[in-house]
């Protein structure tokens, strides 16, 4: 009887320990950035990553600009449909062909970077993360469609963070 009594009021105890743990260390969400955020309603920055290309071509394109996206595993795409979800978004198709890029976007993003982050040669467990997380290379897939929009004279580069692979072009009006 006695155990049914306990065993309870500890599980309670270790969960409000954990819960409080979690709330000041949390990685993805401090603290600092939760007040932060309360006090600016309608944020809508990622605090942990906030050069994500989605969030920049979110920053920047308005709520009803057409954006391409070239995206792969592990992609930021909610960003692109704006705060309201009113933009239009269209995704490059995969493949090994020429890439057709439509003429009525204003907006391209890349955000392939996952063959970056997870997939140096070497890295096989989360215990080599210091030593191997964000050390891998772009496959040639990763590279199709961003190759393109840099040579179409339609856009320019209005954000880049190459070695992640995170690109925003913006048609040249």
């Amino acid at each position: 009887m006695r155990a049914s009594r306990v065993l309870p009021a500890i599980g309670a105890i270790a969960f409000s320990i954990y819960a409080v743990d979690s709330a000041l260390n949390d990685a993805f969400a401090p603290v600092d950035y939760v007040l932060w955020a309360r006090a600016n309603p309608g944020v809508r920055m990622i605090p942990f990553d906030p050069g994500r290309a989605a969030s920049v071509a979110d920053a920047n394109a308005g709520p009803h600009d057409r954006i391409g996206v070239d995206a792969a595993f592990a992609s930021w795409l909610h960003p692109l449909f704006g705060r309201d979800l009113t933009r239009p978004v269209y995704f490059f198709p995969e493949g090994d062909g020429p890439v057709h890029i439509p003429d009525d976007l204003d907006w391209i993003v890349i955000d392939r970077s996952w063959h970056v982050s997870w997939e140096a040669a070497g890295f096989d467990d989360l215990s080599q993360a210091r030593r191997f997380l964000n050390k891998g290379q772009p496959r040639p897939e990763d590279l199709r469609v961003r190759r393109a929009v840099v040579a179409d004279k339609r856009f320019k580069v209005q954000y880049a963070r190459i070695g992640w692979n995170q690109v925003v072009f913006r048609r040249i009006r």
